[in-house]
């Protein structure tokens, strides 16, 4: 029995949570050429991180931010992931996932298919 490529089987994962396993799900997708699937989660995705965005929790709002730098990068809007990726240290200078997300972004390494 073959066994299947590690973003098939994560592209497949049936969690739809809107947190961060959602949007990584969605660019596995995109990777395996589900592009239609990845795009409407993406909508929905934008639609509730926006007023994530606007949260008074300290973690949902800083995870908010966060993700939209992900997602920012994978579009291949640098400047506004760069900028989402400030705006999560502004509210938690600790926040791990931030800093790594810079050094990702720095170094070209968050990006999206067309690139």
């Amino acid at each position: 029995m073959a066994t299947m490529p590690p973003l098939l089987l994560l592209a497949q994962t049936t969690d739809d949570d809107i947190a961060g396993e959602g949007l990584f799900r969605a660019i596995a997708l995109y990777q395996v050429g589900e592009v239609q699937k990845a795009e409407e989660w993406l909508r929905s995705f934008s639609t509730l991180n926006e007023q994530r965005n606007h949260d008074k929790a300290v973690a949902l709002h800083t995870q908010a931010y966060y993700l939209a730098g992900i997602h920012a990068g994978f579009q291949g809007h640098n400047d506004q992931a760069h900028e989402n990726f400030h705006q999560a240290l502004k509210i938690d200078q600790s926040y791990l996932f931030a800093r790594q997300a810079l050094h990702w972004l720095k170094a070209a390494l968050l990006r999206g298919p067309a690139h």
